[in-house]
């Protein structure tokens, strides 16, 4: 197999490919993917105060929309979707005390 090869069978994982990116933590029991073609980030997650944070950002016109509500036990994870440029705009508002 040629590296042209190789960047071919690349071009057309990433072209038919679902997912770019996947961000996975255990301990929110969180896991942001985002779609290469589209960019949108999906956050799928069980951590009670992100999904408090989610549905106020929804409530507030955030550009968060809910995309499949499940529901276990006390807390009702789900599934959510941000537009790629307003998931930036989001993570820029940080303070930077955390450095």
């Amino acid at each position: 197999m040629s590296i042209v090869d190789l960047a071919i069978k690349l071009g057309e994982a990433f072209n038919k490919g679902a997912y770019s990116s996947v961000i996975k933590n255990d301990e929110m029991q969180t896991t942001i993917t985002q779609e290469s073609r589209t960019g949108v980030y999906t956050i799928t997650t069980q951590d009670a105060e992100l999904i408090a944070l989610l549905d106020q950002g929804i409530v507030e016109k955030a550009p968060v929309t809910m995309v499949k509500p499940m529901t276990y036990g006390v807390v009702s994870p789900g599934v959510y979707t941000v537009p790629g440029h307003k998931m930036e705009e989001i993570l820029e508002q940080r303070p930077f005390d955390h450095l």
